[in-house]
């Protein structure tokens, strides 16, 4: 059960991370929102991945589950409760589970910290779109009723006053600054990396190898 659920946990990452850089970067060159947000999204289920696989090989390792290789290898029963939970990171496969789910979990909070500015790029987009198209359907309705007005209403408009313009507040003088796309290429490569150690746990360095122990196996003491 350990084997399954913690290879499960690892694909599971893997695979959250994989559609999420690929989400990531087919809305940010259509400057989609709704794109960015669902790989945003899959940042926590990654972690959860993760998480659930450190959780099963520390299991593996609190009971004695010689049925996983890393365990045979590093735990043992005349070893006490807390260095047999240390022992996760006494070995190659255990380390690189432990620092891919800290880099997975700095991919969470980077996706939490700088959501908003992600997300300001696929709002520019809709907002400008929106725009434009109720420009265009302006301008095609003024085409079709043309609203002139009479001689007399343009006689009484002439002899009004012209009202002096508004001075524009300061805030609204300050340009803004635009949304830039250097979050995004950020979250992409820390994606990236996280993937690269991901990658290991599925191949080299999987920590949930499965192993048959001899009857009386005590691991190596």
């Amino acid at each position: 059960m350990n084997n399954v659920l913690g290879d499960l946990g690892i694909a599971l990452a893997g695979a959250c991370l994989v559609l999420s850089i690929v989400l990531a970067l087919r809305g940010l060159a259509a400057r989609d929102a709704k794109l960015l947000r669902y790989s945003l999204g899959l940042a926590p289920v990654a972690f959860a991945g993760l998480a659930l696989s450190f959780a099963m090989l520390e299991r593996a390792l609190i009971t004695r589950d010689y049925d996983v290789l890393f365990v045979a290898e590093f735990g043992s029963s005349r070893t006490s409760a807390f260095f047999n939970f240390t022992a996760l990171w006494s070995g190659l496969e255990g380390s690189i589970l432990l620092w891919a789910l800290v880099l997975v979990g700095f991919i969470l909070v980077f996706a939490l910290y700088f959501r908003q500015k992600i997300l300001a790029l696929g709002a520019v987009s809709e907002t400008g779109r929106a725009w434009a198209v109720k420009s265009r359907s302006s301008a095609l309705q003024a085409e079709r009723q043309p609203n002139r007005p009479s001689l007399s209403n343009r006689l009484s408009l002439s002899n009004q006053p012209t009202p002096l313009p508004a001075k524009p507040l300061l805030s609204n003088r300050l340009p803004a600054k635009p949304p830039t796309s250097l979050y995004v290429w950020a979250y992409v490569v820390v994606c990236v990396v996280g993937l690269f150690f991901i990658g290991l746990l599925v191949g080299p360095a999987d920590p949930f190898v499965s192993f048959n122990a001899p009857p009386g196996y005590d691991g190596p003491g």
